[in-house]
């Protein structure tokens, strides 16, 4: 699922949306996307033939998780901002293919690129309570404005505690590293 079709996702879970400016909507999908990387990151994998010692990184990387050989010993890596490059050493006992697992930056993943699997749910939640508080507020307003009477809305208090709630989800399902070993 692409975050355009996150986003339409969203949109479709309110009866009535009020906060329906494109340009905020957007704003506020990066900002879910923004959360989930920071609470809970995604972690990616890229496979390099034996032999690799340097290698342009890859789109979207925002950092090293961890590089391992086929026998799941450590291998160090550096990364060369100015020249957009990764840097393998593998030592004697490296050997084979290496996988690099790294954290992949969400707040510029492109509208049209489907996203990384497992983060769509949580995310998409995120996205529906941040587009809640001011749809809520703009109900509110709707129903102050004719007279009515006001349904029974949550309270901003409530729609906060619910983001804090995702939050914590979001920390509880954080990217988890392989395990691998160092050799001495």
């Amino acid at each position: 699922m692409t975050p355009q079709e996150l986003l339409d996702e969203v949109k479709g879970r309110f009866v009535v949306l009020y906060h329906d400016n494109d340009a905020a909507l957007q704003r506020l999908l990066r900002q879910a996307l923004g959360k989930y990387q920071d609470r809970a990151g995604v972690l990616m994998e890229t496979r390099y033939p034996a032999g690799t010692l340097e290698t342009d990184l890859p789109d979207f990387f925002l950092g090293v998780a961890a590089c391992q050989d086929e026998a799941c010993h450590f291998v160090p890596v550096t990364v060369d901002e100015e020249s957009q490059k990764l840097r393998f050493q593998p030592g004697t006992a490296n050997a084979g293919e290496l996988t690099l697992h790294w954290l992949a930056r969400l707040r510029d993943w492109p509208l049209d690129k489907p996203l990384p699997h497992g983060c769509t749910g949580l995310v998409g939640d995120y996205l529906e309570a941040l587009i809640d508080i001011p749809n809520t507020a703009r109900t509110r307003d709707a129903y102050h404005a004719i007279d009515g009477p006001v349904a029974d809305l949550p309270s901003l208090q409530e729609l906060k505690s619910r983001l804090a709630e995702l939050e914590l989800s979001m920390e509880e399902n954080r990217a988890i590293l392989p395990s691998i070993m160092v050799i001495c």
